[in-house]
């Protein structure tokens, strides 16, 4: 399989001592400073993503949960149905 293409570019505007702080960490890593930057992005971008999509029970809560799933009776109270408009405003 082929590697994407770089077609996309970022630029960034640092102090000084921030960029020898970047430069020294990716030599240090044996890294390009772009490789350095984009790596240590995209991890953090990764991190981010997974803190707010990823929801993590305790057994205990993942057997309630599926259990209110399971009951035909619930019906989606105020806040759920609040949530829902929220959350399908944010996706689209």
């Amino acid at each position: 399989m082929a590697a994407p293409s770089k077609t996309e570019r970022v630029g960034l505007r640092l102090p000084p001592d921030q960029k020898r702080l970047i430069e020294q960490a990716a030599a240090l890593s044996g890294l390009t400073v772009s490789g350095f930057i984009l790596g240590s992005t995209l991890e953090r971008a990764r991190e981010v993503l997974s803190e707010t999509t990823v929801i993590e029970l305790s057994g205990r809560d993942r057997d309630r949960s599926l259990a209110a799933l399971d009951d035909e009776r619930a019906k989606p109270g105020p806040a759920l149905r609040r949530a829902a408009r929220r959350h399908k405003q944010m996706l689209g």
